[in-house]
């Protein structure tokens, strides 16, 4: 995890040593971030002291992600990813 001036926080992939999503939504640097003892969320600091939460937990947002697009939209905006694995 890493926080930057650009108004960002980037969580990384430590095998491929690249961005594994980048999260973004502050009008201001953030500042820090932690993650819960669960590891779902993340809570990330702006330089204002406004903290902001993310659920993390891609399960879960996979989960509801099926819920809000049918399978034909899942396949063009994650064509790596097969939706069948996934929604159940």
């Amino acid at each position: 995890m890493t926080t930057a001036a650009d108004h960002t926080a980037r969580l990384w992939d430590v095998r491929s040593q690249r961005p594994a999503g980048v999260l973004t939504g502050s009008t201001i640097p953030v500042m820090g971030a932690w993650f819960s003892p669960d590891g779902r969320t993340l809570a990330t600091v702006n330089s204002d002291r406004t903290a902001h939460l993310w659920d993390i937990d891609a399960s879960g947002v996979a989960r509801r992600t099926c819920t809000v697009i049918d399978t034909q939209r899942w396949s063009r905006l994650l064509p790596d990813l097969p939706a069948a694995g996934v929604c159940r």
